[in-house]
């Protein structure tokens, strides 16, 4: 039986494709089968849609010389975006099939910019695309990672990375100074070699050129390659984008919304190639090399449903897809003829062929070529069909009709998709299409105030500047522990590592067991001990210590964990949370302090008669007043930050904190942190 029956497009669709592919796609052998003649099933509006053809007049000022391939693109990347924005204006009606309309008995409207999709060949065309459709104010996504890889701003983090990881490929480094990441001009460039300069990353810099912008350049470039042998692809991609702030210029363009989820596909795909065991960031540069090449498999990116926008694909990803209009362009390119060295096998055995005049390819390039040229006719016919009510299909080319007619056979497969396609009838009435031409109407000019300003007093400016950039700088979320550990280091920088004050924020990629533990092992394997044991007998302290050390790595130490353990149970504190006091193990907080997010993780959290206390556990050794006093006011900024976030949280006092010292073969020292209130004022004032 054969599958005809197409349920999809309307009949103006289905008659366009079965008279132009039913003349383009011939039965070949085992090349190519024959055209299955399709019948139109749709049960409702069968009428409704319209097949639209771009670029009926070839262009025919190339024997002036003021025609190109790069021109041909940009008008028919011009006409494709002015039936965009014409569908748009006058509401080309679409069958609305989804929301809350009745699939069965499916009502009309007026298109949406997310109801259309541009199908692209190849990426070839894509930059004459993207900047057509930013200067008409279009908003768009690219949906594959062929064409994600091929986005400008991609491709410029990628090159970032590219020369940073190979300080001796020095066109690498150019490329990557005059992208919109560094900024240089060709003039700073030149400027630069001429005060004697190089862009040998890891070479001398002219002694004075401070502040010269490709001198900033480089040394951002530098500071990334001391960064290649210690982080992965990923975290490489992220500290370019943050620290050239790609994120916040993309604020400038009309499309900040796409180009932000490009580039977080961008460093997602190269987290995921690094779980996959993908190592080394120059295997990842090789491995982004392929994704943005053509190939039969492009991974699709999710759209975002909320952002109402046109989508950008390749043919291939568009595959079992659908769209209300489809618009297929990209059509100007002729088929790469491979010139070079190539590979013949014949009975088992494989050649090498010489370069073009040799003969020893001769009989095989009949069979390359029909294959080529039969799998570009399937995939035209895959791009027609996505079309449900309307299809917009562009013929630009530089050839006429008539002469495109009187092409030997034999020239045909090297003809482009757009003069394949008029050769078989995309023009002929009998096909139904109606060529039209459009204009791209240019994106309405931003409005600008230009009421006079009072004159500003240029050194005020520059202190409220300088502010500014100081708030900027801070980090809007900072853990307790964090904000103790700024304020031990204003304090004493040689006690600042301290790993009692390693406690940080949550680090999903920890394992459970890990996450809001901090010190050394032996410290994380106590507190997941207290963590998870009878507070009342700590009968279970054992088997948990030996687990716990496990998790660690530290076996041999699972008596020591067990006697700190049981040394904490000993703390009054503890000891009314075995009475049954209310409390809660492991808390994490954040809330809102001031202006930042404190965020933490509590030991133990106790409720009793008079309010919350806060109990750490402490495993470091120190002796005698002195080392005391040290260490409690070292503590004090930490558990009166988690204090003010709890307040922040509960709108309840929090009434006390306190320090539990746990030592091995011997009672827990109860420690209550002094002047608590004040404490907590302390931290208010500290991240206000």
């Amino acid at each position: 039986s054969r599958l005809t029956a197409n349920f999809r497009s309307s009949e103006p669709v289905i008659r366009f494709v079965n008279d132009v592919f039913g003349r383009l796609i011939e039965a070949d052998g085992h090349a190519q089968p024959e055209y299955q003649v399709l019948d139109v099933e749709r049960p409702l509006h069968r009428e409704l849609g319209s097949v639209t053809v771009l670029g009926a007049d070839h262009h025919d000022d190339e024997a002036e010389g003021r025609i190109d391939a790069d021109e041909l693109r940009r008008r028919e990347a011009a006409d494709v975006v002015g039936a965009v924005q014409a569908a748009l204006t006058h509401g080309w009606e679409v069958v609305d099939r989804g929301g809350d309309a009745d699939r069965d008995q499916p009502s009309v409207r007026r298109c949406r910019p997310s109801d259309i999709c541009i199908l692209l060949p190849a990426r070839t065309s894509l930059p004459f695309l993207e900047d057509e459709l930013r200067a008409a104010g279009v908003p768009y996504r690219a949906e594959n990672s062929a064409v994600v890889y091929g986005a400008a701003e991609v491709r410029d983090l990628l090159l970032a990375v590219r020369a940073a990881d190979d300080p001796t490929d020095e066109l690498a480094v150019v490329s990557a100074l005059r992208s919109p990441l560094y900024g240089c001009s060709d003039v700073d460039l030149y400027d630069w070699v001429q005060q004697g300069g190089s862009f040998d990353l890891l070479g001398p810099r002219p002694d004075d050129v401070e502040g010269h912008i490709v001198r900033d350049g480089l040394d951002h470039l530098r500071s990334v390659h001391r960064r290649v042998s210690t982080l992965g692809a990923a975290d490489l991609l992220v500290a370019v984008a943050e620290e050239r702030r790609m994120f916040d210029h993309a604020l400038a363009r009309r499309d900040a919304r796409d180009v932000w989820r490009r580039l977080r596909f961008v460093i997602d795909h190269a987290r995921a190639w690094a779980d996959a065991g993908g190592r080394g960031v120059r295997r990842y540069l090789a491995w982004a090399r392929r994704q943005a090449a053509e190939g039969r498999v492009s991974e699709s990116v999710l759209p975002e449903d909320d952002h109402d926008a046109i989508r950008v694909m390749t043919i291939h990803a568009a595959k079992g897809l659908e769209f209300p209009i489809t618009v297929v362009t990209g059509t100007t390119a002729r088929r790469n003829v491979q010139r070079g060295v190539r590979a013949v096998w014949d009975r088992d055995e494989w050649m090498l062929t010489g370069r073009a005049d040799d003969g020893t390819f001769a009989e095989f390039a009949p069979v390359d070529e029909q294959m080529s040229d039969a799998e570009r006719r399937r995939l035209l016919y895959v791009a027609c069909t996505r079309a449900v009510d309307h299809l917009v299909l562009s013929v630009h080319r530089k050839t006429s009709t008539t002469d495109l007619a009187a092409l030997p056979t034999e020239k045909v497969p090297n003809c482009s998709h757009a003069e394949l396609l008029v050769r078989h009838g995309a023009l002929d009435e009998t096909a139904g299409a109606v060529a039209r031409s459009f204009r791209p109407a240019p994106a309405a000019p931003l409005t600008l105030d230009t009421s006079p300003v009072d004159e500003v007093d240029i050194d005020s400016w520059r202190a409220d500047l300088a502010v500014t950039f100081e708030r900027a700088s801070r980090r809007s979320a900072i853990a307790a522990t964090r904000l103790a550990d700024e304020v031990q280091m204003l304090r004493d920088r040689e006690l600042a590592d301290d790993p009692g004050l390693d406690k940080h924020a949550v680090n999903i990629d920890l394992p459970p067991w890990q996450r809001g533990r901090y010190g050394t092992a032996v410290g994380r394997a106590v507190h997941g001990t207290l963590q998870f044991c009878d507070l009342a007998d700590g009968h279970d302290i054992d088997p948990l210590a030996r687990s716990q050390c496990a998790a660690e790595g530290v076996l041999g130490a699972h008596a020591t964990v067990a006697a700190l353990a049981r040394s904490a149970l000993t703390a009054p504190i503890v000891r009314s949370v075995a009475a049954g006091a209310d409390h809660r193990r492991e808390l994490f907080i954040a809330a809102p302090v001031g202006d930042r997010l404190l965020e933490g993780y509590i030991d133990l959290l106790v409720r009793d008669r008079h309010g919350h206390v806060i109990v750490d556990y402490k495993t470091d050794r120190w002796s005698g007043p002195v080392q005391t006093a040290e260490r409690v006011a070292r503590y004090r900024t930490q558990l009166a930050a988690y204090g003010a976030a709890l307040e922040s949280a509960l709108g309840e006092p929090v009434v006390r904190g306190v320090l539990v010292r746990c030592v091995a073969g011997a009672d827990a020292e109860e420690i209550e942190i002094d002047d608590w209130r004040s404490a907590i004022d302390d931290v208010r004032r500290l991240v206000g």
